[in-house]
């Protein structure tokens, strides 16, 4: 009896291999990955003005036929690249600085020799057709799929969910990058059946624990910072920051954000610390202020780059993308301030109505070279003032005694 037993357990974990799955396999998985973070509302930031640059999640490990949804949290993309492809290169060739095919600012050459517009390929999806829960986007790994900035059918949304089903070759690794702030990544490798993949719960964990490390981080530095940039000069020059970026945060911030100077003194404000943001500093403040409101804003070009009929309003009640134009998404046109992106002036403020810019610098735009003023007139009751032309809430000032 024992022995007939013994055979029929065999027999019954025999059967059990066959058809059972083996540990790490089973039916395709839906895990959702945070895009970023609003770490200014975080209250470990203590009012640091600080946003999360990084995807929320370890480097996944997924079986095939499992799906990714990325919950943009903030002004992001989720960019897969193609399969076992280096993203360093990738962002050279394709991304990192102006005129590539997946640059954010590309040249409208309708709008004149310093026409200026968001580049389509970078801030609309991939496909219209897809990248909601119930019809993720299909990703085999052979080309980049691009969640874009908004939802293709809920444009006006305020939550954005990017779904994309990973069908990519069993051992293949693939970078999903935010083409915003290309210093954000995030590795997917794709296991076999047999092999543990990545849980919700691990991602959940990650996500807890990292925004809160981040935004404690952020507090730091933004208190650090506070307390030892130097509004008055040295050496007749002010050291000054625009913006400020930690190890996986963005501080929009201008340190010092009040400057005390004499006439003809100097300030020299400093990129090179952005490894995520992109910053401009520029005067006066209104005209800043003004420049970033002419910008950002859809319409719609019938006849392409290379026509000549005028540009047309978008349907701004629309509520999908395809709507937006009445010839679809491809007339969508996000048009940019001539005077958004390039430098201006003569390196000399003399009145509170010259406009200087130090152009867009910092780590995406391809350059993060510091730029110079010098004060040659006293402000009297009214200082100067400047703004960050891409973050207008960015905004400081210097008076001249």
């Amino acid at each position: 009896m024992v022995r007939k037993a013994t055979v029929l357990v065999g027999l019954l974990a025999l059967v059990g291999a066959i058809i059972l799955p083996a540990t790490g396999a089973g039916a395709a998985t839906t895990l959702e990955v945070q895009v970023g973070a609003p770490l200014f509302a975080n209250p470990a930031a203590n009012g640091a003005p600080a946003d999360g640059m990084r995807f929320y999640a370890p480097p996944l490990n997924v079986h095939q036929g499992d799906t990714v949804t990325f919950a943009i949290a903030g002004f992001h993309t989720a960019t897969m690249l193609p399969a076992n492809t280096d993203a360093d290169t990738w962002v050279a060739a394709n991304a990192g600085g102006p005129g590539k095919p997946y640059s954010l600012i590309t040249a409208d050459p309708d709008e004149g020799a310093t026409g200026a517009k968001f580049n389509n390929t970078a801030i609309l999806p991939s496909s219209l057709d897809c990248g909601d829960a119930t019809a993720p986007c299909p990703y085999d790994g052979t080309t980049v799929v691009n969640s874009g900035i908004v939802d293709a059918n809920d444009v006006n949304g305020q939550e954005y969910k990017f779904s994309s089903q990973i069908n990519s070759a069993v051992g293949s690794t693939t970078w999903v990058l935010c083409l915003i702030h290309l210093g954000m990544r995030l590795q997917i490798s794709v296991v076999a059946s047999t092999a543990t993949a990545t849980t919700q719960a691990e991602i959940d964990t990650y996500l807890g624990q990292k925004s809160t490390h981040d935004a404690r981080a952020a507090s730091r530095l933004h208190r650090s910072l506070l307390a030892s940039t130097s509004s008055t000069p040295t050496g007749g020059v002010v050291q000054a920051f625009a913006g400020y970026d930690g190890p996986h945060f963005a501080l929009d911030h201008f340190y010092p954000s009040k400057i005390l100077l004499r006439k003809g003194q100097r300030v020299r404000w400093h990129f090179d610390q952005l490894a995520f943001e992109d910053h401009t500093v520029t005067f006066p403040g209104k005209k800043a202020l003004a420049i970033a409101h002419n910008s950002f804003v859809p319409g719609c070009d019938p006849d392409g780059d290379t026509g000549t009929m005028p540009d047309q309003p978008a349907d701004m009640t629309a509520t999908t993308l395809a709507t937006v134009c009445p010839g679809g998404a491809s007339q969508i046109e996000v048009d940019v301030d001539p005077r958004f992106g390039p430098p201006a002036g003569d390196g000399v403020i003399a009145s509170t109505h010259d406009f200087e810019s130090s152009g867009v610098e910092g780590a995406n735009a391809g350059n993060a070279t510091a730029f110079t003023l010098r004060f040659g007139a006293k402000t009297g009751n009214v200082p100067y003032t400047f703004r960050c032309i891409i973050h207008p809430f960015m905004r400081g000032r210097v008076i001249v005694g």
